[in-house]
């Protein structure tokens, strides 16, 4: 008889290990869960930020030829003019900044004649 009630308090001791060491992977998990929802997000706002700079460049860009020097990724447009990206105060990559076309036609020489798909034939 003593040896069944050893034997309970043995299993009942296991018991409660086992369910503390569930409880501590639930706890871990649940912040690893919450921890890829936030670097998702983060993923995402990064990916939208990008387009949204390369919306800003295009009137930019399709005046000018991406071969040449004046073509480069490390520019946004910041108070209407293409910067380096060092020069932008961070608080204006939060900011929704809007770039107004001008209605102007890119004139051939400011491309060195390329139509936009830099198709030297037009």
């Amino acid at each position: 008889m003593q040896e069944l009630v050893t034997v309970n308090q043995n299993l009942g001791e296991a018991s409660r290990r086992v369910r503390h060491e569930r409880d501590s992977m639930v706890t871990k998990f649940q912040a690893r869960d919450l921890q890829i929802e936030e670097m998702h997000k983060a993923i995402y706002e990064e990916h939208i930020r990008g387009f949204e700079k390369a919306k800003r460049q295009i009137p930019y860009v399709l005046n000018m030829s991406i071969e040449g020097v004046d073509f480069d990724v490390m520019k946004d447009i910041y108070q209407g003019e293409l910067v380096p990206l060092k020069e932008i105060p961070d608080e204006e990559f939060e900011a929704d900044i809007t770039v107004e076309l001008s209605g102007e036609v890119a004139d051939e020489g400011a491309n060195g004649g390329a139509d936009a798909t830099g198709n030297p034939e037009g």
